[in-house]
């Protein structure tokens, strides 16, 4: 029964249903369309043919009529049934027709009659119609007229001599189902035609939906397999319509998918790393240092190492806080212009000592002393101190670190340099991801989280901004990202950077 509920709500059964109900409801009209036109049409022409045969058997009665007063002196007789000789001349006219006349008197009594002529139930034409004929006035129409079994069109028209008197009155008939034969035939081979149309558009849209709601159903089963957890699951694509286009997006989307929950495994795997391992350090030393297993004499040296695993800890914990609040769009950014040379400046010397200890070549290039721009001053601070971190602690010693301005249409470019180890090819597409560290063995980043070129990130999209990445390995790595220039002095913020 469900299996039945199931089919009837099919995309198929209804796609067939609407589609045999539309072209039924349209062969429907269409048919009744046609019989009327045809029909209308063919008794048309067999009305005209009664009305010629007709005109020619009142001719024929007009002429016999002459001969008939100067052999006989009267015109007594001559429309007789017994006058063998009019009927078989008024039988040759509708010879090899299907049609046939017949005579009557004034009063509608048949005298005489074509030899083809349908057997007669009566003799007397109904009085509805041979009361309505007149001088000038012909009937035609469809009726048994009162002297036959069936129903026949007929044509009829009154015969008068030269001095307009009446001599008798003519009608030419056909069988109504002679008529309707040709028409109800026509309407046969139309009916059967519009079947078979209708069969083969039901064969079609069997197989034209078939090609629909196959990918849909294949799309239906993967959409449960990724409710259940199972995000491999792939749609086959076919040709290049729509729902192959479909389903093609329907295949990004659950790479997407897999993406996101292989970087939430990834996220929650490497928060359980960053976090336990600063508590493991800290929780070893503090119980080495409360048990006696570390000697008073070296407790400073471990409680520095504690401090500096705590101040990691907090890093993280400032980070992950810090993205939270940007995704969430808690994190408001203010806009506001500032002299971004003047933050520059401000960021190489709070390197002082790194620079020292490395003895790197440092280069600050501007194109003018003060060049403004319009952007959360905070958070472009953020994103130029994290770069220039990165910048020092991976330029090789002896090596440069350059942070250079320009201004572009617009635009100003900012570019953080430094020679050294650079990025891994294999490494450029992952180096904007959550926890992504191009330091696999963590030695040259012991303190980082592997969150701040991700923060950098998030900043800059929010900003509507772009930044990318130029790196060959073994030589030099380059950061150069935009923020929109400001042309207004921004004056009112330089005194809040340089506090």
């Amino acid at each position: 029964m469900n299996k039945k509920k199931a089919v009837l709500k099919s995309v198929f059964f209804r796609y067939s249903l609407s589609l045999v109900v539309v072209i039924l409801l349209s062969f429907v009209v269409l048919i009744a369309v046609v019989n009327f036109v045809i029909g209308a049409y063919y008794v048309d022409i067999r009305q005209k043919e009664l009305a010629r045969l007709a005109s020619s058997g009142a001719e024929l009665i007009k002429i016999d009529y002459k001969l008939y007063i100067e052999k006989n002196g009267t015109s007594e007789g001559l429309i007789d049934i017994d006058n063998i000789d009019l009927r078989e001349r008024i039988s040759a006219l509708s010879n090899g027709t299907d049609m046939f006349i017949f005579v009557t008197d004034r009063e509608g009594n048949v005298e005489s009659f074509d030899n083809s002529a349908s057997e007669l139930r009566d003799v007397l034409v109904d009085p509805a119609i041979s009361g309505s004929l007149s001088q000038n006035r012909d009937v035609e129409g469809i009726s048994d007229c009162g002297v036959f079994y069936e129903e026949h069109y007929y044509y009829g028209m009154e015969v008068r001599n030269r001095q307009n008197q009446y001599i008798a009155t003519v009608y030419a008939c056909i069988p109504a189902t002679l008529v309707k034969a040709p028409v109800s035939v026509i309407m046969r081979i139309f009916i059967v035609v519009c079947l078979g149309v209708l069969l083969a558009a039901v064969i079609l849209s069997y197989f034209v939906s078939g090609r629909i709601t196959h990918p849909l159903a294949e799309m239906s089963r993967a959409a449960k397999a990724f409710a259940a957890g199972d995000f491999t699951v792939r749609v086959p694509v076919r040709g290049g319509s729509e729902i192959a286009e479909f389903a093609s997006v329907f295949n990004d989307m659950a790479e997407s998918l897999e993406n996101m929950d292989q970087t939430r495994n990834d996220f929650i795997a490497n928060v359980s790393h960053d976090l336990r391992s600063p508590m493991t350090s800290i929780s070893g030393f503090v119980d080495g240092m409360l048990t006696g297993v570390i000697p008073p004499e070296k407790h400073d040296h471990y409680l520095r190492i504690v401090l500096n695993e705590t101040k990691r800890l907090s890093r993280l914990v400032a980070a992950l806080l810090d993205i939270s609040r940007i995704q969430a769009g808690e994190r408001k950014f203010h806009m506001a212009s500032f002299d971004i040379c003047e933050m520059a400046r401000q960021i190489i010397i709070s390197f002082e000592n790194r620079i020292e200890e490395k003895n790197l070549d440092v280069m600050f290039d501007a194109e003018e002393d003060r060049i403004y721009v319009t952007a959360d001053l905070e958070a472009i601070y953020q994103v130029l101190y994290n770069l220039c971190d990165n910048a020092t602690k991976f330029a090789a010693d002896g090596k440069r670190f350059t942070v250079s301005i320009r201004e572009k249409k617009g635009k100003v470019f900012v570019r953080v340099f430094n020679e050294g180890e650079g990025i891994a090819d294999e490494d450029k597409k992952h180096i904007f991801e959550r926890f992504y560290k191009g330091d696999k063995s963590r030695g040259l980043d012991k303190s980082g989280t592997g969150l701040g070129m991700y923060i950098v990130k998030t900043i800059l999209d929010a900003h509507g901004e772009t930044i990318e990445l130029e790196s060959r390995q073994g030589e030099y790595c380059a950061f150069t990202f935009t923020l929109t220039k400001d042309n207004s002095s921004g004056k009112k913020n330089d005194k809040r950077m340089g506090d």
